[in-house]
């Protein structure tokens, strides 16, 4: 790969329908590089100004979804009553990668592979319970001890 050269990655996304097209969504992409200590002051001034239907939506893959959960793990923790549905799978990523001599004759490398994703709605309203990878609100005791 010494004669070639990364110039993008092309990310397909998989859409969850989870309920996460209302306006007052807020979408959180948590990368590996960000600060947790950011992504959850943003979700939780977003609670704050909006109405009791506020939602955020946390996605993360690759190397970023352990951040993902920490995030999402400590905002249900700070504000009470959040209603969690977390949905696992994977996205299609393609790299495109170039040749460095053009005049070799060498042809332009699409490489595509999978890459673990996840996806967590967090939400004052209540979401429906049967939805699989649901998950309750935390009980007062909960949210306190681990403080």
């Amino acid at each position: 790969m010494d004669k070639y050269t990364k110039v993008r990655s092309e990310s397909d996304e998989m859409a969850t329908d989870d309920g996460s097209s209302s306006p007052n969504c807020l979408l959180l992409r948590v990368s590996s590089g960000g600060k947790i200590r950011r992504y959850v002051e943003q979700a939780l001034a977003h609670f704050a100004g909006t109405a009791d239907g506020a939602a955020v939506k946390v996605l993360g893959s690759g190397n970023a979804v352990t951040k993902a959960v920490s995030v999402a793990e400590i905002i249900r923790r700070q504000q009470a009553g959040v209603h969690q549905i977390c949905t696992i799978f994977y996205s299609n990523v393609t790299d495109v990668w170039e040749p460095n001599d053009p005049s070799l004759g060498l042809d332009i490398l699409r490489v595509k592979r999978s890459v673990p994703s996840i996806s967590m709605l967090l939400s004052l309203a209540p979401l429906d319970p049967t939805t699989p990878g649901y998950q309750a609100p935390l009980t007062e005791e909960e949210r306190t001890a681990a403080l």
